[in-house]
Parts: C-alpha cells; sequence; structure tokens
C-alpha cells in the first residue's frame, strides 16, 4: 500500500498519466498511478476540476479531500474505491460513489455536494457524516449502517441480487422521489433494522403516489416512524409477512388514500389526523377484497369516521371517512398479537 497525492491542478486521472501524481503533499510528480490498494489525497489549495479516464476505471484504496476546491465532474469514468471516503466540505462530487472491496469502511461527506448515486459492493459501509444523495442502488454484499446519521435519496432500491443488511440506526431517512421509492424485489433481502426514533420523510413537492414495496422473504423488514409528508396522493403498501412499521403519521392539510396491497401490514403505531373536507382514506387494493392490518392495542376511528364497509373491531362515533386512527402504546419491542383491521 502507498500514498498517492494529487498535484495535477485542473486535470485527468487516467490509467498512464504520472505526472499529476506525488509520493509526498505537494511534491513533484512521477509517482505511479494509483491502484486499489493505494490511498488517494487531494490536499491541495485551490480550485480544482478533477475529470476520468474516458473509458476504464480507475481506482484507489481510502480516497480523501481534506482542503481545497475540488469539483469531480461527470466527464469520464467512474472511481472505484476499496476504502473509505473523506471529503470535505467545499467538494463537488459528481459521479456515482462506487465502494468496492471486501472489508469494512465509512462514507464520511461533511457537507460536500453528493448529488450521485451510491453503488456498493463491501462487506460494511457506515457512514461517517450525513449525507445528501440521489439513488441507493445496487448493494451486491454486506451491509449499510447509518450509524444515527441523516441521509437524504431520491430512492431506495439496492437490486434484485442484494442480500444485505441495512440499519437505519436512529436516523432521519428522506425520501425525495415519488412512485417506488422504497423497493426491494430480493427474496433474500435483509434484515433491514431501525430504531423506534428512526424516521422516515416523503417530501416530493406535489401531489403523487408512494409505494412501499418488498418482496417475500424471511429476513425481518422494520421500516422507520414514517411520516407520510404534506401533499396529496397515495402511500400503498406492499409488504413480506416478516414487518413491522414503528409508526404511521401525515401532516398533510389535503386529502389523502392509504392503501394497503396485502395482508402483511403490521403497525407498532398508527396515527392519522385529517381535516373537515379532506378526510383520510384508508383502504385496500381491490374493492370488497379485505386486506389485514395489525397492530397492538385498540383502534380507535375519530368523530368524523364512517365504516364504509365489512370493517371488524372498529368502533365509529359518526361520520364521513376515516380521519383518525390513533393506538399510543408504541413499545419499540417486537409486535405482540394485536386487533386486525380489514379494510375493503
Amino acid at each position: 500500500m502507498a500514498n498517492r497525492y494529487w498535484i495535477g491542478g485542473t486535470n485527468t486521472w487516467d490509467l498512464t498519466n504520472t505526472a499529476v501524481w506525488s509520493d509526498t503533499s505537494g511534491g513533484s510528480g512521477g509517482a505511479s498511478v494509483p491502484t486499489a490498494s493505494d490511498n488517494v489525497f487531494f490536499d491541495q489549495a485551490g480550485t480544482y476540476t478533477i475529470s476520468t479516464d474516458a473509458t476504464n476505471e480507475v481506482s484507489c484504496y481510502n480516497l480523501t479531500v481534506s482542503t481545497g476546491t475540488y469539483t469531480f465532474s461527470t466527464t469520464g469514468s467512474t472511481i472505484g474505491i476499496y476504502g473509505s471516503v473523506t471529503l470535505h466540505s467545499t467538494t463537488t462530487y459528481s459521479k456515482n460513489i462506487n465502494m468496492r472491496g471486501s472489508d469494512s469502511r465509512t462514507l464520511t461527506t461533511n457537507g460536500a455536494t453528493t448529488t450521485v448515486g451510491l453503488f456498493f459492493n463491501a462487506a460494511t459501509v457506515t457512514l461517517g457524516s450525513s449525507i445528501v444523495a440521489n439513488n441507493y442502488g445496487t448493494h451486491n454484499s454486506g451491509s449499510f449502517d447509518t450509524a444515527g446519521y441523516s441521509i437524504s435519496i431520491s430512492s431506495f432500491s439496492p437490486g434484485s441480487t442484494s442480500g444485505i443488511t441495512v440499519n437505519w440506526r436512529n436516523s432521519a431517512v428522506t425520501i425525495r422521489s415519488s412512485g417506488s421509492v422504497l423497493v426491494s424485489t430480493s427474496t433474500t433481502f435483509g434484515p433491514m433494522l431501525a430504531d423506534p426514533t428512526s424516521t422516515i420523510t416523503f417530501t416530493a413537492p406535489v401531489t403523487y403516489s408512494i409505494t412501499i414495496s418488498f418482496t417475500n422473504t424471511t429476513q425481518l423488514i422494520t421500516i422507520p416512524k414514517i411520516n407520510a409528508g404534506t401533499s396529496g396522493g397515495t402511500l400503498a403498501f406492499a409488504l413480506p409477512a416478516n414487518n413491522v412499521v414503528y409508526d404511521l403519521q401525515c401532516a398533510s392539510t389535503s386529502a389523502r388514500t392509504f392503501q394497503f396491497n396485502n395482508n402483511n401490514a403490521k403497525f407498532a403505531n398508527f396515527n392519522l389526523s385529517g381535516q373537515s373536507g379532506n378526510l383520510f382514506t384508508v383502504k385496500s387494493i381491490t374493492a370488497g377484497t379485505a386486506v389485514t392490518v395489525t397492530k397492538p392495542g385498540t383502534w380507535y376511528m375519530g368523530a368524523n369516521s364512517t365504516n364504509v364497509s365489512n370493517n371488524t373491531n372498529l368502533t365509529f362515533t359518526a361520520g364521513g371517512g376515516i380521519d383518525y386512527l390513533s393506538v399510543r402504546d408504541i413499545t419499540g419491542s417486537a409486535l405482540p398479537t394485536g386487533n386486525f383491521l380489514p379494510f375493503m
């Protein structure tokens, strides 16, 4: 393992140019191009743009940006990083973050601009700071741990071959896009873990539909406390049998629909509160076909709620639509057998 320092200013990182690399900070060029076992440092004051080889992925072990204003442009190939990533707050990293290898490492952006995709093929990736990224894409092995830091992504879809562990800890997770944005189609995905204090917020700015969908898996799928956002639209759940959602809340002042696509949604807490003229609707995916939603404790239907059809174990107190459901006994432990709420 060797250390390589970028001294090339604005230039291209490719597989042959040694003039841009030194074996000491600020030293003379001529050091060999870094490999997957070499540490790379960008530590010169100034403003620089780094492109990469037009066709071949370049690589390093740890990648560290410690000062200066570096922009890693979209021009050229990706950078395969086999160790940890540490960026400076003034960095703009416009390439996808590709973390490779098989050992444990950290991803620390320190507030750098990283509106890029996350692609992991590593034993353990742990956040070392909060991060804003594009999609969470392919993760072929190992685990991802937010370590309590906030993470903002457009979507979470780790790929059909992902047999990985994801732990949201007690992090604030933000998902910015609409459609199928919290999804795994892998039967080996999981476990996905979360603490009772972790949250997930959907923030698409216009009327939209959100789908949370996981293929049936034997692994535990735990989804953080959900804040459905402040816009109108539909939030749909399609979950495997081994799941628990810590909470469902919504701050919307417009009408919302909460749709259940199968029988497996289990909640530790369920809190929805609509408004007169903008009631919340809770339903199954198909009219006339019941699905069962489970939680501990009793269900309460608010003053403006109506039993539209075929619901059981519910007490209604008049009104025009389901607008409020509440149970106050979050425990953070495994769900006991609860009451059933078949929506039709």
